[in-house]
């Protein structure tokens, strides 16, 4: 058994409901298309802090590259924290960019140290976890910040377990069904929400609770740009008909790397 399966919820997550990456794509197209045009008039530059080349931020140093003014701001009823594993990528994350949009996110790899107090509540769908909609308003007006694990499914275990032996006693708060409109393919279920997607659909949902009425779309804003960048791509291929088999293809090769690296681990344990 993983370790993250300790911890995790069996009935609100299920291997199912696989989807073609035509379809899946088809679907991030429907669902981005009600936000408006992003333009950032951004270039690859280097990063003032550790001179690499990127493009619109440099997410492992923190450092916004494009016009500041060109960034929307958001209000966030509770704070954030990002625990983000440091064995994925900065810039694969698609929640940091989030710091940019508010001053109330704040970033921190695990596994360096983390502090919680009775205030703070866990977004995951852990085995003791309350949907918001259950909870109290006492409970409610109680939270002061809101902590979002941000890694793949497999790394969970480890944050998991730390916060566990940590605060043993510590609360979770999980969603109601919601499907992803990530643009790739997907290793487990379409209810395995990219991190930014929980932390938007988190808001909405305790906004509702609270009687706040509050438009969070912005904390979509660079998961929007994100996905119009990869359109953009998509769409110097048109006319190429064979694009969708090329990612099928990759993702087939992805899949046996994995399987092949899991049959070299046994082995070696032989």
């Amino acid at each position: 058994m993983h370790i993250r399966d300790k911890y995790i919820d069996r009935q609100n997550y299920k291997e199912s409901d696989q989807i073609s990456n035509e379809e899946q794509y088809k679907r991030a197209n429907e669902f981005f298309s009600q936000f408006p045009k992003i333009d950032l008039q951004a270039e690859k530059v280097r990063c003032p802090k550790c001179n690499l080349l990127h493009k619109v931020y440099c997410l492992k140093c923190g450092e916004l590259l494009v016009n500041k003014e060109l960034i929307p701001k958001v209000e966030l009823p509770v704070n954030l924290l990002i625990l983000h594993h440091n064995k994925e990528k900065h810039q694969k994350s698609s929640a940091i960019p989030a710091k940019f949009l508010s001053d109330q996110v704040e970033v921190k790899d695990f596994p360096n140290e983390f502090e919680f107090d009775e205030h703070t509540y866990v977004l995951y769908p852990h085995q003791n976890a309350k949907y918001i909609k259950e909870l109290s308003q006492e409970e409610l007006q109680n939270i002061k910040k809101f902590v979002a694990i941000d890694c793949t499914w497999h790394q969970t275990g480890a944050i998991l377990e730390k916060i566990s032996n940590k605060y043993p006693q510590q609360k979770f708060i999980k969603l109601e069904d919601y499907q992803t409109y990530f643009w790739r393919y997907q290793h487990h279920s379409l209810k395995c929400l990219a991190t930014i997607e929980a932390i938007y659909y988190c808001y909405q949902e305790y906004s509702k609770a609270m009687n706040i009425n509050q438009n969070y779309n912005n904390l979509l804003f660079f998961y929007k740009y994100t996905f119009q960048q990869i359109t953009d791509s998509v769409q110097q291929e048109v006319g190429n008909s064979n694009i969708y088999q090329k990612i099928e293809q990759k993702k087939q090769r992805i899949l046996q790397s994995k399987q092949d690296a899991k049959k070299e681990k046994l082995f070696k344990k032989l």
